[in-house]
């Protein structure tokens, strides 16, 4: 897989000096990954549907550009592969407090000042 990602990242480095021309298709080519690569054929994967779209609709400007790059006519694919997400571990314990331990068992009180900010005083029991 090395040589066929060297080979197509000297591909984004040569469309890289075209990137104003190409605002979107550039950064989604870029992020495109090599999956396989034979005589006439190079697949690769995108994130998302509509990077799929977007990309297929310009495949032929896309191929024409790799022509450019490679001298050799080559059909793009791409497929869509999303990266799968890391499992989050939850922790052992986890506590929300109850309604009547966030108001009735604090006993506090709010007072305003003359400038619109709110104190909290906490009455203390005995």
């Amino acid at each position: 897989m090395s040589l066929i990602s060297s080979f197509w990242d000297g591909f984004i480095e040569k469309l890289e000096i075209n990137k104003k021309n190409n605002p979107v298709m550039y950064p989604l080519l870029k992020y495109a990954k090599p999956i396989e690569l034979t005589d006439n054929k190079i697949t690769l994967s995108v994130d998302s549907p509509g990077a799929q779209e977007f990309l297929e609709k310009r495949s032929k400007e896309i191929e024409t550009a790799f022509f450019n790059h490679s001298k050799k006519r080559i059909e793009i694919k791409f497929l869509v592969k999303i990266p799968s997400k890391k499992s989050v571990t939850l922790p052992l314990l986890t506590f929300e407090p109850s309604i009547e331990d966030v108001f009735v068992n604090r006993k506090h009180n709010l007072c305003m000042r003359s400038n619109n900010v709110f104190d909290v005083i906490f009455i203390v029991q005995a």
